[in-house]
């Protein structure tokens, strides 16, 4: 599902014009579209943490696509008419409302992305102004909720009113392209042919489309039968992948560097072709080159797309020292975000290697940055904390405490279908130990 997560963040490409790194924040309402207000100001602590969770979340940077993003600052006389109109007593308050104004939802505080998306969703469908809308906004707020079968059937009832307007916006031929892409990743295993259609006519009539790599891979996926076709197609997905790893995200007109997804792809790509010294040559390629996008950004938050996997890649190669650096000043950035120190965490201990008491300073400074990563993880976010630290426990013979990380992920973590298979892991991790 990681791939068609991916669709949904990046099928519409688009420019930042804001300051804001992901969200497209406006100033006023644009008819016709509902509209979510953040009610902030400046020195607002918590207004501050929301955009470093909720407004960074993938799903939800993609949903917002469909809204008007209205940021109203709270310290301006000018918002107070806005303010009394929703009856705003406090920061941050996030309002959603229907295309004429009319209040859906009202969220103070929530730092819980999953339950953000879910008010999203109630807004789009409440939206809807003719039928065949209703389902094309239904499908939407089916995907974002990961309801994937129910999404697509709804897409393909929508597929005439798409196609109707398919070139008179430039969204609605977007979407076109974003209901083939999902057929090419959920039909590769469940009717082959089905994918290798939709391929072809994304190949031909999309050929700048930045998921096209992804296509590529299952495209020669869904044609195993034929090993020469596969290694073709897999040969002109280097090339295309190759292409656009040389363009910036401004002149593919995205928010979002796909170039990290592009390392993985190739590696995957050239390990199918047979060719381990390519795979491997990318591999170590792959942090530096990362690296060196990081720098050339204006500032660190304008690559922050890149920071998890450039420290991975970086870590892979044996680039440690390279690896720190990346990891420090993603750390110094967003010092609250969980992933940074679990990064750094790793880093530390792939430097330890087998022997843990090499360096007491370092295996400190490991048990450090993953305790802060327990600290700010929330939600199923804290199961990959968890994993890695609790086998850093074990290794020193500290059972109980690994024992107790583990139990404190899954008291964090709501019993759902995308959890339960990696709970039910750590759960049969805990009984062995």
């Amino acid at each position: 599902m990681k791939r068609i997560a991916i669709i949904a963040l990046l099928f519409v490409a688009c420019t930042r014009t804001t300051p804001t790194p992901l969200i497209n924040w406006q100033t006023s309402a644009a008819p016709g579209k509902p509209a979510i207000y953040k009610f902030a100001t400046s020195w607002c602590p918590y207004c501050a943490r929301l955009d470093e969770t909720v407004f960074a979340y993938p799903k939800v940077v993609e949903a917002a696509k469909q809204f008007s993003m209205v940021y109203v600052d709270g310290d301006l006389p000018a918002s107070d008419a806005l303010m009394k109109k929703y009856a705003v007593r406090g920061y941050p308050t996030i309002i959603f409302t229907q295309p004429n104004g009319t209040l859906v939802a009202t969220s103070q505080d929530d730092t819980d992305p999953d339950h953000f998306l879910e008010l999203m969703q109630i807004t789009l469908s409440s939206s809807a102004t003719t039928p065949d809308e209703k389902i094309y906004l239904a499908a939407v707020a089916d995907e974002m909720a990961g309801r994937d079968v129910a999404a697509l059937q709804k897409f393909h009832q929508a597929l005439p009113y798409i196609a109707q307007h398919r070139h008179s916006t430039k969204s609605m031929d977007n979407a076109f392209a974003h209901i083939l892409l999902f057929e090419v990743t959920y039909y590769k295993d469940r009717d082959p042919k089905r994918t290798q259609k939709a391929a072809q006519v994304l190949l031909q009539e999309f050929p700048n489309n930045p998921m096209l790599p992804f296509v590529y891979l299952d495209f020669a996926h869904s044609i195993q039968h034929d090993p020469e076709l596969q290694k073709r197609i897999l040969r002109d997905g280097v090339q295309t992948t190759l292409r656009f790893l040389k363009a910036t995200p401004q002149s593919m007109r995205l928010q979002y560097d796909m170039a990290p997804d592009y390392f993985d792809i190739l590696i995957e790509m050239y390990t199918k072709l047979g060719d381990t010294d390519a795979a491997q040559r990318i591999t170590r390629q792959a942090g530096p080159l990362l690296l060196d996008r990081i720098k050339a950004a204006n500032q660190p938050r304008d690559a922050r797309s890149l920071f998890s996997s450039t420290i991975y890649f970086l870590r892979e190669a044996g680039y440690y020292k390279e690896a720190r650096y990346t990891a420090e000043l993603a750390i110094n950035t967003w010092p609250k975000d969980f992933l940074y120190h679990k990064r750094l965490a790793e880093v530390d201990v792939a430097l330890l290697g087998d022997n843990l008491s090499s360096s007491k300073k370092r295996l400190k400074e490991a048990l450090h940055e993953y305790d802060l990563a327990m600290k700010y993880a929330y939600g199923r976010n804290m199961l990959g904390v968890a994993d890695g630290y609790s086998n850093l426990l074990i290794r020193l013979g500290r059972t109980d405490d690994a024992h107790a990380v583990i139990r404190k992920a899954i008291a964090a973590v709501d019993w759902s279908k995308n959890t339960r298979q990696r709970e039910l892991k750590l759960k049969e991790k805990l009984e062995k130990r």
